[in-house]
């Protein structure tokens, strides 16, 4: 079959996004954005994974979901078993992730559509004279669409061009540090520093360019100990969405392109149409905080690179953003639609496709139930989207790669630690310097090394990272629920 045409990067842009609509289509109503028992409605935010054959133009949108949400730095997991962060984009990658499990058995047996075995790019930490791995295929390529600019840096300047005088005063006041909450459970409070004053709380001083920030942006929100998407979306295009277990298995996989909506009125026909010099602006902001700020770095291993996305903008509308929520509900004040309490993560070829989460867990499960932070919750109860669940998964696409098994005792913590995935940790440690880890203190976060580009980056501690595929806590002799 012979080689399309480049394609018109608008009618592009809309193909992306589509797909991503007509697939968030498909889904069950259950979680969507409904209107509320008092009349207000809500909206959320979508965020899809799309591949696209640039031979044939085919398209695959393999993970998909929507969320706003994220958990208070109290209530982050000691058994990988709650999802802290449930913005979109994260959802997204973490489904991408799944995705990719189940792809990877494909790939072996040769029937994927999007990845192809390579040859392993070093000698196999085990051993063995052949280890299986894999890379997209060469003629795929990897888009994210999401519905809105992206929280924190990428955001800010669009921020300030539209948002309420006095919203924009409260959030540009002189910065302070972020309040110091209390102890996680397990740790006292001499034992647990502020890290968080350290990176820029939510939208505080958001004229301050370039700064890391934590989730989320609201001002009366509890403190989180999570970075922001534009954030994490720019260690991506260093590190890869695969993660770090993976990296054993797959090359990394770079964002080619970054499709974003939300980006002036809903429809491009109004008579309040962004200037064209304005798109530029916002399209150089996104550019600025989601790569360049990295600036160049040294000593990144084979295959990793420095890949920045193409950014661009769509029109078209997400029917469920806020922006458009608006534009439905026009008796609505800009205030009274509500941000949707539950998440959806759909990842393609998985059953059932779709699960919806709400506080980090399965919908219709409970956390006050939890009998102790350090007893697991029930399959029943946690996402397959959790670190947990991930790792199983992970452990299950090795035996069927028919790799050495594991050491049942080893941890999350060791197993990102491993020499299979020490190229990972390489590039890792350029962009955000090495862990300052305090041997027998028992911190909530720690702060990487300032030296390095993102070297302010908020780290969890140990203890939140040392549980098996059981999720037991070594020396800690509890069951799960």
């Amino acid at each position: 079959m012979g080689t399309l045409p480049p394609p018109d990067l608008l009618a592009l842009t809309s193909l992306i996004a589509e797909s991503c609509f007509a697939t968030f289509d498909q889904l069950p109503t259950k979680g969507k954005p409904r209107r509320r028992d008092n009349g207000s409605p809500e909206w959320t935010v979508l965020a899809g994974f799309v591949l696209r054959d640039r031979r044939t133009g085919e398209r695959e949108c393999v993970a998909l979901a929507t969320g706003v949400k994220c958990l208070p730095w109290t209530k982050l997991p000691r058994c990988g078993d709650v999802i802290h962060d449930c913005h979109a984009e994260i959802l997204a990658r973490r489904s991408l992730i799944r995705w990719l499990h189940a792809e990877l058995s494909l790939a072996q047996a040769g029937q994927s559509a999007w990845l192809e075995k390579r040859p392993y790019p070093h000698p196999p930490p085990d051993g063995s004279s052949e280890a299986p791995f894999f890379g997209l295929r060469e003629d795929a390529e990897l888009n994210l669409y999401i519905s809105k600019l992206p929280c924190g840096d990428a955001s800010t300047v669009y921020l300030s061009d539209t948002q309420d005088p006095a919203e924009a005063a409260l959030y540009d006041s002189p910065l302070s540090p972020a309040p110091t909450p209390p102890p996680p459970p397990g740790t006292t409070a001499s034992d647990s520093p502020n890290p968080a004053a350290d990176a820029l709380r939510g939208r505080k001083g958001y004229t301050n360019f370039g700064a890391l920030r934590t989730k989320p942006g609201r001002a009366d929100a509890p403190t989180t100990f999570s970075l922001s998407c534009s954030d994490k979306l720019a260690t991506y295009t260093v590190l890869g969405v695969q993660g770090t277990l993976l990296s054993s298995l797959l090359a990394p996989l770079y964002i080619d392109r970054l499709v974003i909506g939300g980006v002036g009125p809903s429809s491009p026909s109004t008579s309040s149409a962004l200037s064209e010099e304005d798109l530029n602006r916002y399209r150089a902001e996104c550019k600025r905080a989601l790569f360049e700020r990295i600036g160049v770095l040294d000593g990144l291993p084979p295959l990793f690179e420095q890949r920045p996305p193409e950014v661009l903008f769509t029109p078209l509308p997400f029917v469920h953003s806020l922006e458009h929520v608006l534009t439905l509900h026009p008796e609505c004040a800009p205030t009274d639609p509500q941000p949707g309490m539950e998440c959806m993560a759909y990842v393609a070829g998985l059953h059932p496709p779709v699960e919806v989460i709400v506080h980090g867990i399965k919908m219709g499960g409970s956390l006050t139930k939890r009998k102790s932070p350090l007893v697991p919750l029930r399959d029943r109860i946690r996402s397959r989207l959790c670190k947990l669940d991930l790792l199983r998964s992970y452990l299950a696409v090795r035996q069927t790669l028919n790799l050495p098994p594991l050491p049942s005792t080893a941890t999350y913590h060791n197993l990102k630690r491993s020499a299979a995935c020490a190229a990972y940790r390489q590039a890792k440690t350029a962009l955000r310097g090495g862990e300052r880890e305090d041997e027998g203190r028992h911190a909530a976060a720690s702060l990487t090394t300032a030296t390095a580009p993102f070297g302010r980056w908020l780290v969890t501690g140990k203890e939140f990272s040392s549980w098996d595929a059981e999720g037991r806590i070594p020396d800690v002799d509890v069951r799960g629920e």
